[in-house]
């Protein structure tokens, strides 16, 4: 046999598979960029989870203000907590009612409330909280 045809018989033997070297350089390369998709992926999770708590805790926030606003109307202004109905049975809210004491307003601070509400998820993973101030009406006597 020739050197050429020894020459021609070994480099068509090496160019048929890869190295050991190439083999791993390829799996580190695929291991970096899997563990970059699944970290983007377990944030976008994180991300909308967040974005569907304040979605419905806004919602809920509105419904119990309008609630309490409708109590105070009333006369009634009790500090309470509670959790809500379903299909938001995961959620809890908490409403506190204080007056307001203002030199400025004189005689008329003893009409204004201040309302804070913290809606808080199961496990108070996530919490929303509101102010607000309402000027309740005048008991005429």
């Amino acid at each position: 046999m020739s050197i050429r045809s020894q020459l021609t018989r070994l480099t068509k033997n090496t160019a048929l598979g890869f190295t050991l070297l190439e083999v791993l350089v390829a799996v580190c390369v695929l291991a970096i960029v899997m563990t970059a998709i699944i970290r983007m992926h377990s944030q976008s999770l994180s991300i909308a989870m967040t974005v569907s708590f304040e979605t419905d805790a806004l919602f809920l926030a509105q419904k119990k203000l309008s609630e309490i606003e409708n109590e105070i109307t009333r006369g009634e202004n009790n500090s309470d907590q509670g959790n809500f109905a379903e299909p938001y049975a995961g959620y809890s809210w908490k409403i506190e009612i204080q007056d307001v004491e203002s030199t400025v307003l004189d005689n008329y601070s003893k009409y204004l409330k201040q309302l804070d509400l913290t809606i808080t998820d199961k496990g108070d993973k996530h919490s929303f909280h509101v102010r607000k101030y309402m000027l309740q009406q005048q008991q005429h006597e």
